[in-house]
């Protein structure tokens, strides 16, 4: 893949995220589940110019990965999200579509809102129900982008 490749498909990344902010509908399945890392990987195993040995690798490392980080095949096969108990007991499919009943945020999903602001939210707004959702997505956000 050529770096103007490269290029085109982080602006249309860039653009489809925005896009789909806008709408208000969560990203697709394909631009939601990969860490940047697995993105990468994926890159080089289905580049034309790669040889043999490089998408072998790349392969087994992007599977490798997935499998640490607890990826359920039905992520992928299906588009389903995976469930997150909250502390209150209540599973909740994506927490990232749950929206923000309170504050400056009010109406965003809570992965529309910066990160910085849900951490204080559950420093400063302890008892407030939201909390747990607030924790089960900010782990999840963790797991994303931890590599």
């Amino acid at each position: 893949m050529t770096s103007e490749q490269l290029r085109i498909d982080k602006a249309f990344a860039s653009e489809l995220r925005s896009l789909m902010a806008r709408i208000g509908t969560p990203l697709p399945i394909f631009a939601s589940v990969f860490v940047s890392k697995e993105e990468k990987l994926i890159r080089l195993a289905l580049d034309a110019a790669a040889a043999p040995g490089e998408i072998e690798n790349a392969s087994r490392a992007l599977v490798a990965s997935l499998r640490a980080r607890g990826v359920r095949p039905e992520v992928l096969i299906t588009g389903s999200e995976l469930e997150t108990k909250t502390a209150g007991e209540q599973t909740v499919s994506n927490p990232g579509a749950v929206r923000m009943p309170w504050g400056q945020y009010e109406g965003l999903r809570l992965d529309q809102i910066d990160v910085k602001y849900l951490r204080w939210c559950c420093w400063k707004c302890s008892k407030a129900e939201i909390v747990p959702t607030i924790r089960a997505y900010l782990e999840q956000f963790k797991r994303r982008y931890s590599e």
